[in-house]
């Protein structure tokens, strides 16, 4: 929930070609969420639209919802958005696609210790300490902080 709500800004960490809303690969889920549920515009909307999910299909049907003319089979859910929970199933896996390739092992180390860094402040933070994200005011560099 907290990487849709800073999409935009970890848009900007990348190059421009990553960053495209038409950028067929990387779509985002935030408007995939949207589609998928109708209107979820703040955090407290997603946070609703997340609780409402009874099993992990309809997780992964609201984070990446299949692509108009596929089936609404979960397992036909598409996985070309920026962070891919079609994993979850068959590999237990989230995957995060948004990263540009590279054999830079200096990059690749920024790209994994970022992320890993996220998931990790996500886990031990209360539902409640990430509500304070509903204000919108909150910029990233300021939770970057906050997590390293």
């Amino acid at each position: 929930m907290v990487v849709l709500h800073y999409e935009e800004q970890i848009d900007d960490l990348h190059p421009p070609h990553r960053q495209r809303a038409d950028n067929p690969y990387i779509a985002s889920n935030t408007h995939g969420m949207e589609a998928a549920s109708g209107t979820v515009s703040t955090v407290h909307d997603r946070l609703d639209a997340i609780l409402q999910c009874v099993n992990i299909f309809n997780l992964i049907r609201l984070f990446n919802p299949p692509w108009p003319g596929r089936n609404d089979d979960p397992a036909r859910a598409c996985h070309y958005y920026k962070y891919n929970f079609t994993s979850l199933c068959t590999l237990h896996t989230i995957e995060f696609r948004q990263h540009n390739g590279t054999f830079d092992p200096q990059k690749i180390k920024e790209t994994i210790v970022f992320y890993l860094t996220f998931v990790r402040s996500c886990l031990v933070r209360r539902l409640n300490e990430l509500c304070w994200l509903d204000n919108g005011s909150e910029p990233i560099h300021t939770f970057v902080k906050v997590i390293m």
